[in-house]
């Protein structure tokens, strides 16, 4: 996906819902936590298709996507901590900027995090759905989320 793009489309993304951002991060997550073969059968097996009767008012939720999104952020919880939370210089940025700057804001949260986690760097979709959710939630809200989730149980 082209970065131009995705900033492009920011605030599209940022009137979906919180169950849509989380089937979104799960697709873009999908290569990162299933591998190809888990994949097929899981597109076997129906678990990547859904109902189009259910859209009602076009919204998308899909609920093996939201337990992808969900695995994602439980496995790269620390990670992202580190680079969103414990990065000083980015979340200053982060809290700085200001809030109507929704193009600004997910870039620096795309070039932020690519930067801390190269792993990462070559999915620029999912560092976009990551800082939309960034955004709506709040980067406090956002850290502490992933310090519950980076936490022992």
């Amino acid at each position: 996906m082209n970065q131009e793009t995705s900033y492009a489309d920011a605030n599209v993304l940022l009137r979906a819902s919180d169950s849509e951002l989380m089937a979104l991060l799960g697709l873009q997550a999908l290569p990162l936590l299933k591998s190809p073969s888990e994949v097929l059968v899981m597109g076997r097996s129906g678990d990547l298709y859904g109902n189009p009767e259910q859209l009602g008012g076009g919204e998308f939720e899909h609920g093996t996507l939201v337990v992808m999104g969900k695995a994602f952020l439980n496995q790269w919880a620390a990670e992202l901590q580190k680079a969103i939370c414990s990065n000083g210089e980015l979340y200053d940025k982060l809290r700085k900027t200001g809030s109507t700057e929704t193009n600004v804001l997910v870039a620096v949260c795309v070039s932020g995090i690519a930067s801390a986690i190269p792993t990462l760097a070559a999915f620029s979709g999912l560092l976009t759905v990551i800082g939309i959710l960034l955004i709506k939630t709040g980067v406090d809200a956002f850290c502490k989320m992933l310090s519950d989730k980076n936490s022992p149980s």
